[in-house]
């Protein structure tokens, strides 16, 4: 049995379990302002501590800054909390589907370990998000592609997933997306051409992750 029809009878079925092979990508993203406060007010706190402990005064200066440690921390924990439910039910309720990879970054067709981004086209058509010779088609009206569609695939990244006009993809329902790549799971922690990657993906809300 290959490993895309064993992802299938495993995840295709909604909701889903968030089981051992998914747990970590529930996790969410701390949030980028809160870490920069955090940041800052450790900074400031040792910076005025060490002045404050040679009798120099800054002892206001270090209570400013753990007032921004604690408080950007406190921002970042909010956020990665709510950002862990909208990945957990993504998770749970996405469309699992196949995706052909239109380009990625080179390491991912090197032997190894590690992430690395690629851009990939797939269909949320039901009756073709596991048809790879629909993608193939898919992936080869788009390297004719011209105006914005052209313009988008040439982006170096794309957030969420964008829609391609049926008139330029040839079918409908085709979607392209930039999808962080895991050479660990992937058939000897290497990206070929085949088989395509096997993706969740949740449009509502922009997510999509690699799971095999």
């Amino acid at each position: 049995m290959s490993s895309m029809t064993a992802l299938r009878r495993r995840y295709e079925a909604t909701p889903r379990t968030i089981d051992d092979d998914l747990h970590g990508l529930a996790r969410g993203d701390r949030g980028c302002l809160g870490d920069a406060l955090a940041g800052i007010g450790a900074l400031t706190t040792a910076f005025f501590g060490i002045i404050a402990s040679s009798g120099a005064g800054g002892w206001g200066f270090m209570g400013i800054g753990a007032v921004l440690f604690i408080g950007g921390f406190a921002m970042s924990a909010i956020h990665q909390s709510r950002s862990s439910e909208v990945r957990r039910k993504a998770l749970e309720q996405g469309t699992l589907v196949a995706a052909r990879v239109l380009r990625a970054d080179p390491s991912l067709r090197e032997v190894g370990r590690g992430c690395a981004p690629a851009i990939v086209v797939l269909s949320l058509d039901p009756e073709r998000s596991f048809d790879p010779a629909h993608l193939d088609a898919v992936k080869g009206r788009l390297a004719s592609a011209t105006g914005e569609v052209a313009e988008l695939l040439a982006a170096e990244h794309i957030e969420g997933i964008k829609a391609i006009p049926e008139a330029a993809a040839g079918a409908p329902s085709i979607g392209v997306a930039e999808v962080i790549v895991d050479r660990e799971r992937l058939e000897g922690n290497v990206l070929r051409d085949d088989p395509p990657l096997v993706l969740i993906v949740d449009p509502r809300v922009g997510f999509i992750e690699h799971i095999g």
